[in-house]
């Protein structure tokens, strides 16, 4: 398995985790809530500014995304991005359960090919 596809695994299943508080706009906001991208940057320990980034290209690169937004190569419910989906339709939900929930319906949308194949693979989708 790749390390790419080891690091998004735990990203995708610390989604699961509730100590990770919902925001938006950030990565990190202010007050210590997470982006699903935000959550992803701290599991995988990788530097952002909190209250300031709103993505990392870092974190795309380690986990495997199309791009440091998680841009989808379609749209899915009107957004085209991870960033999209948080801010957007699931701006007021309290936790990233849906989020997870389009990201293991979407793997080969959103992960380079590989990674989603391993992904696929893994969460038996």
């Amino acid at each position: 398995m790749l390390l790419k596809t080891k690091k998004a695994i735990k990203w995708i299943d610390a989604l699961l985790d509730p100590k990770w508080k919902k925001g938006v706009g950030q990565l990190q906001t202010s007050e210590g809530k997470y982006c699903c991208l935000g959550v992803g940057c701290k599991v995988t320990r990788t530097p952002f500014t909190k209250g300031i980034d709103t993505y990392s290209n870092e974190f795309g690169k380690k986990v495997g995304l199309f791009n440091a937004s998680g841009e989808f190569d379609k749209t899915i419910y009107g957004h085209n991005s991870l960033a999209s989906l948080n801010d957007g339709r699931y701006k007021n939900s309290s936790n990233f359960l849906m989020i997870r929930k389009h990201i293991l319906a979407n793997l080969k949308h959103i992960f380079e090919p590989e990674i989603a194949k391993e992904l696929k693979t893994h969460y038996g989708k």
